[in-house]
C-alpha cells in the first residue's frame, strides 16, 4: 500500500510573524510619506536681520541692492524691483532718518560752536552707535577731547527740533558767526550709526537750518555831553553778532528782559528810565547789527551804571530765522 503525503499547512506563528512585518513596513512608509510631504503655510511678519536691513539703504538715489522691501506699517517683507531706490522715508523703522539738522551757540558768544543732529523715530535708535564719526561741516573742524568725540547726548524733547537729539561741538571761529548755515555731510562707510535692528544711516548733505540765538557781543555807554553822570541824550551802543530786525518797536520800548545783573549773576534794581518812566529813542544801524539805546533824565537820571553786566532774552528783537535776541553775562563798559 502506497503511503500519501500530507499536504504542508502554514504553521500559525508563522502567519502572525507576516502580518507584523507588513504592518511594519506600511507604517515605516506611512510615516515617511507625511515627514517628507510639503506644508503650505499662511506667511507670517518677519523681522530682517541686521544684514537684511543694511541691504535696504540706498544712498541719495542708488538703487537698493536687496529684492526685498519692508512696509513701516505692517512689517511684512513684500518683493520689489531690486533697481526701485529705497530711502529712509520708506522705512524709518529700520533706518535712521535725519529729522532736523541745525546750528547752536551754547555760550551765547555769538560764534557757534555746536551741531544739533535730530533723528525722526529717535527711540528705535541704537544710542551706542551715536557719534560724530562719518560727519563733516563746511568751513568747520569738530571739537575733539583726547580724541574722544564731544557729543553730549540727550533724551528730552527740544521745542524747536522736536526729537530726542545729539550735538556735535565745534571749535568756533574767531569772527561772529550766529547766521553762518554750514552744510552737515555723513559718509556712511566711515560713520557707525545704525538703527536698534541694524539699518545703517545712509550718506547724506543737508544744510543746516540758523537755530542758534543772536548775541549781544558788547554793551558800551557814550557820553555825549562831556558831564559826569548820565544826561540827556546819552547813550548805550549794543552790538549784536548778526542783523537783527524789530518786531514790535512799541513793545522794545518796554525793554522787557533787557535786565541788569551783578557780576555773580544775581538781578540789581537799576533801570533804564528816567525818574518820571521816561526813555529816549532806540534805533537798529544801517547794517542792523548795532542797537542803539538814547536815555532821557526827565524826573531824574536813569540808575543804570557803567560796570553793570547785561541780562538779554528779548523777543522783540529776532533774527531772520526769529531766533530771539540773547546775551548773558555782558559788562557795560565806555562812561557816562
Amino acid at each position: 500500500m502506497e503511503n500519501q503525503t500530507e499536504p504542508r499547512s502554514i504553521r500559525p506563528w508563522l502567519i502572525i510573524v507576516l502580518a507584523v512585518v507588513i504592518l511594519a513596513a506600511l507604517g515605516f512608509f506611512s510615516w515617511n510619506y507625511y515627514k517628507n510631504k510639503k506644508k503650505i503655510v499662511a506667511p507670517v511678519a518677519t523681522i530682517p536681520t541686521t544684514t537684511t536691513a543694511e541691504t535696504l539703504i540706498a544712498t541719495n538715489g542708488s538703487s537698493a541692492n536687496s529684492s526685498t522691501k519692508v512696509n513701516s506699517s505692517t512689517s511684512q517683507v513684500a518683493a520689489v524691483d531690486p533697481s526701485t531706490p529705497v530711502t529712509s522715508t520708506q522705512s524709518s523703522d529700520l533706518i535712521p532718518a535725519i529729522q532736523s539738522i541745525s546750528t547752536d551757540d551754547t555760550d551765547f558768544n555769538g560764534k557757534i560752536d555746536t551741531i544739533t543732529v535730530a533723528f525722526k523715530s529717535s527711540s528705535l535708535m541704537d544710542l551706542n552707535t551715536v557719534s560724530a564719526a562719518g560727519f563733516t561741516v563746511d568751513d568747520y573742524s569738530i571739537a575733539k577731547d583726547n580724541e574722544t568725540w564731544s557729543i553730549p547726548m540727550y533724551s528730552y524733547p527740544d521745542n524747536r527740533a522736536g526729537s530726542e537729539k545729539f550735538n556735535i561741538s565745534l571749535k568756533e571761529k574767531s569772527n561772529f558767526d550766529t547766521n553762518v548755515t554750514p552744510t552737515v555731510s555723513y559718509k556712511a562707510s566711515d560713520g557707525f550709526i545704525k538703527s536698534k535692528i541694524g539699518g545703517k544711516l545712509a550718506s547724506f548733505s543737508q544744510k543746516a537750518v540758523d537755530g542758534a540765538y543772536p548775541a549781544v557781543v558788547s554793551a558800551t555807554a557814550v557820553d555825549t555831553n562831556n558831564q559826569s553822570g548820565i544826561q540827556n541824550g546819552d547813550k548805550v551802543v549794543i552790538t549784536t553778532s548778526e542783523p537783527l530786525k524789530i518786531v514790535d518797536a512799541n513793545s522794545l520800548k518796554k525793554m522787557d528782559n533787557f535786565e541788569f545783573e551783578n557780576a555773580d549773576g544775581k538781578s540789581i534794581n537799576h533801570s533804564w528810565f528816567s525818574g518820571n518812566g521816561s526813555i529816549g529813542t532806540i534805533t537798529l544801524s544801517g547794517d542792523s547789527k548795532t542797537l542803539t539805546v538814547t536815555l532821557s533824565d526827565a524826573g531824574g537820571a536813569p540808575t543804570i551804571a557803567v560796570g553793570d553786566y547785561l541780562f538779554v532774552s528779548n523777543g522783540d528783537i529776532v533774527d531772520s530765522a526769529n531766533n530771539i535776541l540773547m546775551g548773558s553775562k555782558i559788562k557795560i563798559a565806555g562812561s557816562f
